[in-house]
């Protein structure tokens, strides 16, 4: 009997086996014809097929070859870890003369004076003579010039980071060699009517001024930083850096632990997420703005987050682990008819007042196509450190001085006088008074053959980052969708805007062609927001 037992079991045994196999079995083929069907399908959409009577080569389908590649079947995207690896082994052969295979490349760089999107610039605080400045482009990676004031050629830092979309950049007050950079451009990785620039690979630190760099591992996760800042807590350099998730490619990339405000007392090592948790939803809020007042109070700004929660906030503490929440102006924005969707903000501090501080709120409307268009829909300015709020009128009340909010909106207060209010949003706005009455100082198209004197200067368009020069109440730097331009005498009644692009090469380009010919050298390129571009050499 006790035979015929173990028999049955065995059996049994062997039988749930049989099946299990089966089930994982026919699992695997279903699976496997199901990844062949999307293969199919993205090859038909995505990539062009070549009639068989031209010899013409074809990059599209190399590139797609090599994608489907070194994708993962189960989440059918490269991985994250894979790519981040990919560029760290490249950058090593490239360091030991290794990058060689059996066709020998060279490649000619055409130069540009003429910049792209850009986010981040920053004076270099170790010059005394505030000449070196930094720059971050969303598609061209870290840049700096020696000159900002002369001819400003500009140099790129490293062309083999894993991610060349660069966003924010900030240094540690303490440790002025110490510098921080953010990647990823969460403004634009939303649902939209183009694409945006590309993932984050987290953040970037150098301990030596910029020469040398290093990606903090214990940042890998964060797909998208908005911004970072530096706070002296005590004789101690804190890191405060603004972490957010996005939409790329049709696809929902979501930072890793979360969304938030991290904290990091280490230099970078580990962090901590410190903002208070979304209100009736689950995870925290997606920051926008970081602002860190003359006494050291931090602001924060949101902005709506992939499920379109949490916009229109604004927060602040004293210790970086508290936190008051400021929403009396949401509900005043869900009730306007329109542009009733709570989005992005974007703060300003008065260096010389610790209680001035003032604050834009976009709202948006969800278009047919799914994408959430923002306009700035508010204005605000606080006389006692953010605690209370007074709205105060807009540059323009229809909101078309800023209607790209979600993506081009910044603000600064002078060193010295903190009635002085600069924004940006299609162009530059200057407030003498508190921020009562406007002045536009920027024209986007007023240039060449369209030029008006009696119009305000030209400025390219979309303002993203405005910065005054360390020590000085005139020097105004000012980074957009055309790169970089400084004004010396930012409190004239009319101020004047030079273009700092030379050698920039930080174009955003969308598509390009070349001529057929065989030897012709002659290239099309068209450009996000900067127009058509050709080889000087024209063809035979």
């Amino acid at each position: 009997m006790k035979d015929f037992f173990s028999r049955f079991l065995a059996m049994g045994l062997l039988c749930l086996l049989l099946v299990l196999l089966t089930r994982d079995y026919q699992a695997g083929r279903t699976g496997q014809a199901s990844y062949g069907s999307w293969l199919n399908s993205l090859y038909r959409n995505q990539v062009p097929i070549i009639p068989s009577d031209t010899n013409a080569d074809n990059p599209g389908q190399a590139a797609f070859r090599e994608y489907v590649m070194t994708m993962d079947p189960a989440t059918r995207r490269v991985p994250r870890r894979a790519w981040i690896d990919a560029a760290r082994d490249i950058e090593s052969r490239r360091k030991l003369g290794q990058m060689k295979s059996g066709i020998s490349f060279e490649w000619s760089s055409l130069k540009a004076d003429i910049g792209g999107r850009t986010r981040a610039i920053m004076y270099d605080p170790n010059d005394p003579e505030y000449n070196k400045v930094w720059a971050g482009c969303v598609t061209g990676g870290l840049w700096y010039t020696e000159d900002i004031r002369g001819e400003a050629s500009w140099q790129p830092v490293n062309d083999f980071w894993p991610s060349l979309s660069v966003s924010c950049i900030s240094y540690d007050p303490l440790d002025t060699e110490t510098f921080f950079v953010g990647t990823g451009e969460g403004e634009t990785a939303v649902i939209i009517y183009r694409e945006s620039s590309g993932r984050g690979s987290g953040i970037w630190k150098s301990e030596d001024s910029g020469q040398n760099w290093t990606l903090l591992t214990s940042t890998e996760g964060f797909e998208y930083v908005t911004d970072i800042k530096v706070r002296n807590e005590e004789g101690a350099s804190v890191i405060y850096a603004a972490v957010t998730s996005g939409i790329y490619k049709e696809e929902t990339h979501l930072s890793e632990p979360g969304d938030g405000l991290y904290r990091s007392d280490d230099g970078g090592q580990s962090w901590t997420q410190v903002l208070p948790p979304l209100p009736r939803r689950s995870g925290s809020y997606a920051p926008s703005k970081i602002e860190i007042g003359p006494t050291g109070r931090i602001f924060v700004g949101t902005m709506r987050n992939v499920k379109n929660e949490g916009g229109g906030r604004i927060l602040y503490s004293d210790d970086g682990r508290n936190w008051i929440t400021v929403d009396d102006y949401v509900d005043d924005i869900t009730a306007m008819p329109y542009y009733k969707l709570p989005g992005r903000v974007v703060l300003a501090c008065s260096p010389s007042d610790e209680n001035r501080v003032y604050a834009i709120l976009a709202g948006g409307y969800e278009s047919p196509d799914g994408f959430i268009r923002s306009e700035g829909v508010m204005m605000l300015r606080s006389d006692d450190k953010g605690e209370t709020w007074t709205r105060i009128p807009m540059p323009d009340e229809t909101g078309d001085w800023s209607f790209l909010a979600w993506h081009a909106l910044t603000a600064v207060v002078h060193p010295t006088k903190p009635d002085v209010l600069w924004v940006g949003g299609l162009d530059l706005y200057r407030s003498v008074d508190k921020g009562e009455n406007w002045q536009q100082i920027s024209l986007w198209w007023n240039f060449g053959k369209w030029y008006v004197p009696e119009y305000p200067r030209y400025v390219h368009a979309d303002q993203h980052s405005l910065i005054f020069r360390p020590g000085s109440t005139t020097e105004l730097l000012n980074s957009n969708d055309g790169g970089v331009f400084l004004s010396a005498n930012a409190l004239d009644v009319y101020p004047a805007f030079m273009e700092k692009n030379h050698n920039y090469n930080t174009l955003q380009y969308y598509t390009c062609a070349m001529h057929p010919g065989a030897g012709e050298i002659y290239f099309l390129g068209g450009c996000q927001d900067n127009g058509t571009f050709r080889t000087p050499v024209e063809p035979t």
